[in-house]
């Protein structure tokens, strides 16, 4: 039986690994099959002795609630099969955003590094990830909507 935690390191490591369509694939499974999954209620993986991947799991959460949270504000909340043939059923379904653990509110950001370019995360750049960007972690823009 599959678990909240193990989807959550399948979906980090993913990202990692910049692997786009698993990713997004993790990412609808966690949303449309596990409705019952609430992001704010992932474990703390106390990941203390490596900043870095901890302030990474930190931001996934963020990026979680993110893409989780723009499809219910589009009306489509946790659960939404992939083809829906009953918009009336889907309207009347409760719309209640997601929010991040508590423990990942705790992390602290990594120190700060510039980029090649000798640019820091706050620097502006439009295609920055905007939940990594609060842990001082500059990624490109992470594919994590699937609509």
């Amino acid at each position: 039986q599959d678990t909240t935690s193990a989807c959550f390191y399948r979906i980090y490591q993913f990202f990692i690994i910049a692997d786009n369509i698993a990713l997004r694939n993790e990412l609808e499974y966690f949303c449309t099959f596990h409705p019952e999954w609430a992001v704010e209620d992932l474990p703390d993986p106390e990941d203390k002795h490596d900043p870095a991947r901890y302030a990474t799991l930190a931001a996934v959460t963020d990026a979680l609630c993110e893409a989780f949270s723009r499809r219910i504000e589009l009306g489509h909340p946790r659960g939404t099969p992939p083809i829906v043939l009953h918009w009336e059923e889907l309207a009347t379904r409760p719309r209640n955003p997601e929010r991040v653990p508590a423990w990942a509110e705790r992390v602290p950001p990594v120190l700060r590094i510039p980029d090649s370019q000798g640019q820091y995360v706050e620097d502006g750049d439009e295609d920055v990830c905007v939940p990594f960007r609060k842990y001082n972690i500059l990624v490109r823009q992470a594919h994590i909507h699937f609509i």
